[in-house]
């Protein structure tokens, strides 16, 4: 029999982790009392994540947070979790619910970005919904009455897509990271929030926070011959702080939180987001269905076990590639972890299996993960060669009909007016040679543009 991974209790305060630090914890350190007013400040913050641009992604609220400090305390054993500092637990906590925190978007600092001169010269790099987007505006110069409200929400509706392509890679940097702590130092009203004893230790938690976005490699960085991007007993105001494991711990638990509570389906459906025709929504709504379909992790012997229903191929076959996710994740970190010296593994490991297995049922379909290969020289042999066309002049067909279509193409987007041209010429270069020539007034033709009228 395996051991199930139990959901988290709804007190936070009963998670091993933080019943861990109030035990060690003490008054002339203060980190529980710290922590608690931090969580009662972060937790507000992150609510502001679901109500923001990124609301169609999969929840990055205080409940997500929560299931990260919950899920500490069951990848790690009893031995670890005694012998981590409080300082050790402090970051851990502050991590889990600091990570996702750059995604949260103040009404002021939506007004700031949308209007601010970087966002707006971004927006066309994102061709598909700047597109829609110009296109919704056009419209809307246009429509006059009631039916102006429509055009408007979707025009609202774009910002916010656009606005979590402009975020989410933002999220995660040191200059976010910095910012939300001087916020939440603000809101406390203490300066010492981030300090143990006088001495920050805000530098290694921004630290950790943004390792969570990057490949598990920077965990064993090093900035010179002395200086590791994440030392392993950094002596912060007192205590020991192992920086390297606490971002470990946030890359593992982060990556585990894959089930059906981080989506619950009263909120897929209120939110709409099977209707949603934006560009790039059918992303969000793969991920939540994801998700929503995974109903157990459990610690089988020397397997981490994935439990799901599915009832679409498509649904099964990203569960199932997350699951590969999960394992390389897993595999990765434990094999940097132990690097380690063996002073240092005594003291800090963690009890996980490298090998996630996925347990699917499928509902109203066989699944079978097949994929096929091209005989690249075959490939090459037919489209180079003299075999495409059963005739010649078939060649000169194709030509004129891919001018055609670019014209086509570019008569959607031009205004009226638009005289579309093609001219077909033949040359006789130096050496004898005729050369055929197609040109058009068509639009041009890229990856972006085979994507929309494929």
């Amino acid at each position: 029999m395996g051991v199930l991974i139990p959901q988290p209790p709804n007190d936070i305060h009963n998670c091993p982790i933080l019943q861990s630090l109030r035990q060690k914890s003490t008054p002339s350190d203060g980190l529980s009392e710290k922590v608690e007013q931090f969580l009662v400040i972060a937790s507000p913050l992150l609510d502001l994540i679901v109500a923001g641009p990124f609301r169609e992604y999969t929840l990055h609220n205080p409940g997500h947070a929560k299931k990260l400090v919950h899920l500490t305390g069951q990848i790690l054993s009893d031995e670890t979790q005694k012998k981590l500092s409080a300082l050790e637990c402090t970051v851990i906590v502050y991590a889990a619910f600091l990570h996702d925190m750059g995604m949260c978007l103040t009404s002021t600092e939506r007004e700031r970005i949308i209007q601010g001169e970087e966002f707006i010269e971004s927006l066309p790099t994102w061709q598909e919904l700047w597109r829609e987007l110009e296109s919704a505006r056009s419209r809307l110069r246009s429509t006059e009455g009631s039916k102006r409200l429509p055009l408007e929400t979707k025009i609202f509706q774009l910002h916010e897509a656009a606005l979590a392509a402009y975020l989410r890679p933002r999220h995660a940097t040191q200059e976010r990271y910095l910012e939300l702590l001087d916020r939440i130092e603000r809101q406390s009203g203490r300066s010492d929030l981030f300090a143990l004893n006088g001495v920050s230790f805000r530098d290694a938690l921004v630290d950790i926070c943004v390792s969570h976005n990057l490949d598990v490699g920077v965990l064993t960085e090093a900035r010179g011959p002395y200086d590791e991007r994440f030392p392993r007993a950094l002596a912060i105001g007192g205590q020991r702080l192992n920086t390297q494991f606490c971002a470990a711990i946030l890359r593992l638990t982060d990556i585990l939180d894959f089930d059906r509570e981080r989506t619950p389906r009263v909120l897929f459906e209120s939110l709409g987001i099977a209707q949603r025709v934006i560009p790039g929504a059918e992303l969000s709504l793969r991920e939540w269905q994801k998700h929503m379909s995974v109903h157990a992790l459990e610690i089988a012997g020397e397997e981490l076990v994935v439990s799901a229903d599915s009832y679409h191929p498509a649904i099964e076959s990203a569960i199932r590639e997350f699951c590969r996710v999960i394992e390389r994740e897993l595999r990765d970190t434990a094999a940097v972890l132990r690097r380690n010296t063996p002073e240092v593994l005594e003291s800090y490991n963690v009890d996980l299996p490298v090998v996630v297995r996925p347990q699917i049922r499928s509902h109203g379909y066989v699944f079978k993960d097949m994929s096929f290969r091209l005989n690249k020289s075959s490939i090459l042999n037919l489209f180079m060669g003299e075999q495409l066309y059963s005739r010649p002049e078939a060649a000169v067909r194709e030509l004129i009909q891919n001018a055609l279509d670019a014209c086509s193409a570019r008569a959607i987007f031009e205004a009226p007016g638009y005289v579309p041209t093609i001219a077909v010429t033949a040359t006789t270069d130096e050496e004898g040679r005729t050369w055929l020539e197609v040109r058009d007034s068509g639009i041009g033709m890229d990856e972006h543009v085979l994507l929309v009228f494929a």
